[in-house]
């Protein structure tokens, strides 16, 4: 269902177009306002800053975000709507550190 529709990234929102079923708009994850809360509920109640990149992975139908603005990698699970942290930490700020530690603890960049 997913790979087949076109995902949208918005400055704050990650919508999902199904052109197959009509003009329909679905909001996958985000408010449209911009930040870096919410993970652990409903990934539409969620907010994220600049999404830019998204893998998705069909064997376990997850959809991962980069959250760019934040400097995290976020991650949907589509079979219960929810979101969680994958990567980086929305505390710690930017940079390069982490290596050998839990993957939320890491500092990216980017």
């Amino acid at each position: 269902m997913l790979v087949q529709n076109l995902l949208l990234l918005l400055l704050s929102a990650l919508l999902s177009c199904d052109g197959a079923a009509g003009p329909n708009i679905t909001t996958i994850a985000g408010t449209g306002v911009s930040g870096s809360t919410g993970d652990g509920g409903p990934a539409t109640a969620a907010k994220l800053s600049s999404p830019k990149g998204l893998a998705y992975d069909p064997d376990t139908d997850r959809l991962y975000v980069c959250d760019s603005g934040f400097h995290r990698v976020r991650v949907i699970y589509l079979s219960n709507g929810t979101i969680g942290a994958f990567a980086g930490t929305v505390t710690g700020g930017s940079g390069g550190a982490g290596d050998g530690g839990p993957a939320v603890a890491a500092m990216f960049n980017s």
